[in-house]
């Protein structure tokens, strides 16, 4: 849906042919990834958890923590053991959502599942949103 109204605001300007369009998406693409990197290149160099957890309380809106929140709950049960079905009953989330986690833990070099291990390992467990 994002990419016709994007396609449909690009023609609206005049007639753009199809390789402009596509030149464009990969331009916004690449400029994505770049700004990905700049943010895990200073979240990499702050050594203080209060101000990554500040930094992000401000920057994401609530709806977009608990998204976040959820995807790292579920990370965190998989990693575990815990089977798909029970972690979809207890966060009450589809087993949809639960499989695209657990596809990106099966990785060889999963990302996710080294940060995880390393979460459940040493991980804080205090800050200034959390609760028990």
């Amino acid at each position: 849906m994002r990419f016709v109204l994007f396609v449909s605001f690009v023609s609206s300007f005049g007639k753009c042919s199809p390789l402009t369009i596509s030149s464009i998406l990969v331009s916004i693409k690449r400029n994505m990834y770049k700004s990905l990197a700049e943010i895990a290149g200073a979240l990499a160099r702050i050594k203080d958890p209060s101000l990554i957890e500040g930094f992000l309380g401000q920057l994401l809106t609530k709806s977009e923590m608990k998204r976040i929140v959820l995807r790292w709950k579920l990370s965190k049960d998989l990693c575990r053991g815990k089977s798909q079905r029970r972690i979809a009953e207890d966060l009450g989330v589809s087993l949809c959502k639960i499989t695209r986690g657990s596809r990106e833990m099966k990785k060889e070099k999963s990302a996710l599942k080294r940060v995880i291990e390393e979460s459940l390992n040493s991980g804080p467990k205090e800050g200034r949103f959390y609760t028990q």
